[in-house]
Parts: structure tokens; C-alpha cells; sequence
């Protein structure tokens, strides 16, 4: 009897000299996956259509900035157009959700731009190094609401001209910029920026953050007087993002070292 081995073992050409049983199979598997690639893009689509993906923007003519139409918290980091297309992916799928002070979710970040053209990479490497040669105390005060280093509100940007009696209003705050090839929110940077900083600080960081809780508490008059869970996530992600750093800044240190003595001792 004919066995599947037989026909899978592509010995078997078809009369009219034609591809084999295994090419017309795995032609057959190529065709599935890319009817499954086609789906589940137009499945992409018809949930931005209908509002079901999180972040949705309008996108401006030349196409390097977006409004905040839609967003939501739902494991979804994909930034897409009204048409569906993916136009860019957030830090995490929250990133343009809007919070209140005590950690719960208001909505959407309305009306917020994402600005595709503009990466703050540079600017918050730049200002890390600048905290690590200061003094930790002036660093710590530095990072207070509307300091030099709270980026949501120490950043030009063109919105920040609007001042309230002496303080940015909060318009800005949910506004995307690109920072490691994924765009964040200034409130997220800001967050990013404190925790690659206490991770130079020689001091726990848990206590730097119970410090900063304490602090926002006060400043918010709110009751809960710690980071909420959305500013720790993004403050976790600069204490990793600074430990990978050092850790590759005291591996080159070493290489240095060793390639020195090898020097040495040759001679």
C-alpha cells in the first residue's frame, strides 16, 4: 500500500513533471500561514475600527505625530493609525492610559500627541550622567514634582508654554516620545529617569522609593502614600535598564584591566 512516507518522501512527480508530493504540501502550509498572517492583520484592523486595541491615533498629514483618540490596558503595545496600521509600539500597553493619583485608571490619554519624530534617548542618557556627578541630596530634590529631573514637566515641548500660576499644567503629561526605539509618556520617562538614577545612588532603592512615595503623597494630598503600581513599573524599568549599563560599564573596566597587565607582564 501507498504510505504517507511514500507520498511526504518527494520521490513521487506528478504526470505532468510538476513539483513533487512534499513541494505541494509545504506550498500548501505556505498559503495557510499566509492566510493566517492576512487574518489576523485584518482581525488587527477591524478591532481598531471598532475600538477594541489599545493605542489609537490621529495621525497628522506628514505623519510624524498622532493624537490620542483611544487606549486601553490591554496587553497590547501596538500603536495604530484609524486605518489599523501599526505605526509604532509603546513601552507597555498602558502607556498612554490615563491615571489618577491614587493608581487608578481614568481612561484614555485624550487629546495627548505621540510624537513620532522625536527620540529622548539622547536627553535622558544626558541627564543620568549629569545626576551621577552630582550630590545624591541634590539629586533627590532635583526629582521632585516639577524639578529638573520630573521630565513631564522639566521638558520643552511646544505645549509647555501654557503656564499655570508658575506651574506646567498636566496637559503635556501623557504626551509619547520615542526613548529606546518605544514610545513612553513624559510621566513614564519620568519615572524611568528616577529609577536609573537611585540605582547610581548608593543607597537601597526601596528606600529612595518610599521616600519619593511619601513625598508625591504629600505633594497629591492624597491617602496613599506610595508610588502607585503604574509609576513603579516604569521606575523598575530604569533600575534594570541602569544595573544592565553598569554591569557592561564593569565588564569593560575589567577587559581594560586585564589588558593592561597582559602588557605588563610581556614586558
Amino acid at each position: 500500500m501507498y504510505s504517507f512516507l511514500n507520498f511526504m518522501s518527494g520521490d513521487s512527480i506528478n504526470k505532468e513533471g510538476g513539483a513533487t508530493n512534499r513541494d505541494w504540501i509545504m506550498n500548501q502550509m505556505s498559503n495557510a500561514a499566509t492566510f493566517m498572517t492576512v487574518l489576523g492583520n485584518t482581525i488587527a484592523k477591524n478591532n481598531v475600527v471598532n475600538g477594541e486595541n489599545s493605542t489609537v491615533v490621529r495621525m497628522n498629514k506628514d505623519r510624524t505625530k498622532g493624537t490620542i483618540i483611544d487606549a486601553k490596558a490591554d496587553g497590547d503595545k501596538n500603536i495604530y493609525d484609524e486605518n489599523g496600521e501599526v505605526v509604532g509600539q509603546s513601552g507597555f500597553d498602558d502607556s498612554f492610559v490615563e491615571y489618577d493619583e491614587n493608581g487608578k485608571i481614568k481612561g484614555p490619554a485624550y487629546n495627548n500627541t505621540i510624537y513620532f519624530d522625536k527620540d529622548l534617548t539622547d536627553h535622558i542618557n544626558n541627564l543620568v550622567e549629569e545626576a551621577d556627578n552630582e550630590f545624591p541630596l541634590i539629586v533627590a530634590f532635583k526629582s521632585r514634582s516639577t524639578k529638573y529631573y520630573d521630565v513631564k514637566n522639566s521638558y520643552d515641548n511646544e505645549k509647555q508654554k501654557n503656564i499655570d500660576n508658575g506651574k506646567y499644567k498636566p496637559e503635556q503629561h501623557y504626551d509619547g516620545y520615542m526613548y529606546n526605539g518605544e514610545y513612553f509618556s513624559l510621566r513614564s520617562l519620568g519615572n524611568i529617569l528616577f529609577g536609573r538614577n537611585i540605582e547610581n545612588i548608593p543607597l537601597p532603592n526601596s528606600f529612595m522609593i518610599d521616600i519619593a512615595g511619601r513625598y508625591q503623597a504629600k505633594s497629591n494630598n492624597t491617602k496613599v502614600n506610595k508610588e502607585t503600581p503604574e509609576a513603579l513599573k516604569s521606575i523598575d524599568y530604569g533600575i534594570k535598564e541602569q544595573k544592565d549599563i553598569n554591569y557592561q560599564k564593569e565588564i569593560e573596566k575589567i577587559r581594560r584591566i586585564l589588558y593592561v597587565k597582559s602588557l605588563v607582564e610581556r614586558n
